[in-house]
Parts: structure tokens; C-alpha cells; sequence
């Protein structure tokens, strides 16, 4: 791997950010993150051979920035569809808050515009800051979203159940998105799973 076990690539001009992993089914290596874009973050990917090299076939050179809204975006948790397309999931600013947010790329690094029109998925699940940690995929297809939401004091638990359109399922608590309160105060989930009878596990 590279030659001696470790690799280091640059993605933006600064700071760059892997939170997720994926291995695809040909073995090539997936990690996404937040990079820096010189004013702020956008969501960013790199695509690696087997062996460590860039994956040229994905965006020319294997690694992708991809702007999502102006304000800055921070991608936390990638899966990969059976077909290859890619999710990466995190959230972004609104310009005075944050809300969960989505992004579906082709296998070749492009945005999927199948996805909601335009490859991306804005979702506001309280009225202040929502931060989307952790995808999950279900056999169906459709796609989950977790994490923690300000209900106005403190933070709780949410999760955003959306079709494999983007559109959100609203058979998922009416409307697609849900907040539920843990602990007395503060609340931050972290890592979704679910299990095979289809209940859905929210840790943090």
C-alpha cells in the first residue's frame, strides 16, 4: 500500500478532513470529509486503488470538492448504494444555523442529479442547529440520517428518513424527520446502524 503502509494526500488548498470510510465491492477505497476552500468547508471525497493510488477514473485525478451552499459544509458519514452511487451526509450552514444535508454522486465523482434535482439534499429538522453524523442505508433503498438538533435549550437525538429520490419519507413520523430527548440536557447522537429486522439503533 503506497509503498510503505501510510499515504498522505492533499485535497483542498488547507485543511482537509476524512470522517468515513467505504470499501467498494472491486476494492478500491473511499474516504469523505470536509476540505477547506480557502473561505470556508465544502464536502470532499478521494477515491484510492487497492494499492494506494489515485483512482483517475473518479473526477480526473481521484479526489473531489464539492460545494453544497455558500456558507460552508461538513461531511461526516459516506454508504455506498448497491449501484454504486455514492452518499456522503453531514451538514451545512443556512447562513444563521445549520440543517442536515445530503449529497449523491455518480461513480465517477459527478453529482447524481437524479437526487432531488441537483445531487443535494437540504433538510431542516428544528429550528435551530441540526448536525447529521451518521448514514445508514435500507434494503429498500431508502436513506437515514442521524445525529443531534437544538430543540431550543439543549440538543437531542434526530434523525431524517428520506425515498431514494430525496424526497423525505414522510411515513417516518409523518414528516420524515424526528427528535427524541434522551437524557435531562444535552444529547449528541453519533452512529447509526440498523438491525435486520429493520428497527433503527441511534448511539452517542
Amino acid at each position: 500500500f503506497n509503498g510503505n503502509g501510510k499515504l498522505i494526500t492533499p485535497i483542498g488548498s488547507s485543511y482537509d478532513n476524512g470522517q468515513s470510510l467505504v470499501l467498494q465491492p472491486d476494492g478500491k477505497i473511499l474516504l469523505g470529509g470536509y476540505c477547506e476552500n480557502g473561505s470556508n468547508f465544502d464536502f470532499c471525497l478521494a477515491r484510492f486503488n487497492p494499492n494506494g493510488s489515485p483512482d483517475t477514473s473518479f473526477d480526473g485525478d481521484g479526489k473531489l470538492i464539492t460545494p453544497i451552499v455558500p456558507s460552508g459544509a461538513y461531511g461526516y458519514s459516506l454508504a455506498l448504494q448497491p449501484d454504486g452511487k455514492i452518499l456522503l451526509g453531514g451538514y451545512c450552514n443556512n447562513g444563521s444555523n445549520d440543517d442536515f444535508c445530503l449529497a449523491r454522486l455518480n461513480p465517477n465523482g459527478s453529482l447524481d442529479t437524479s437526487f432531488d434535482g441537483d445531487g443535494i439534499v437540504i433538510t431542516d429538522i428544528s429550528t435551530s442547529h441540526d448536525y447529521g453524523y451518521s448514514l445508514a442505508l435500507q434494503p429498500d433503498g431508502k436513506i437515514l440520517l442521524g445525529g443531534r438538533c437544538l430543540n431550543g435549550s439543549n440538543d437531542d437525538f434526530c434523525l431524517a428518513r428520506f425515498h431514494i429520490d430525496g424526497s423525505p419519507d414522510n411515513t417516518f413520523n409523518g414528516n420524515g424527520k424526528l427528535i427524541t430527548p434522551i437524557g435531562s440536557s444535552t444529547d449528541y447522537g453519533e452512529s447509526l446502524i440498523l438491525q435486520p429486522d429493520g428497527k433503527i439503533l441511534l448511539g452517542g
